[in-house]
């Protein structure tokens, strides 16, 4: 039971880093458009 706690416990951080990390490449795809666009 506690291995199963872990694997979810990985599995949720690894969702949340990967939210982030997209979320970090939209800002920078947001910023080089809007260099382009000027």
């Amino acid at each position: 039971m506690a291995r199963f706690n872990n694997i979810f416990i990985i599995l949720k951080y690894t969702l949340i880093h990967l939210i982030y990390n997209e979320m970090i490449l939209l800002k920078y795809y947001f910023i080089m458009m809007s260099f382009y666009d000027k």
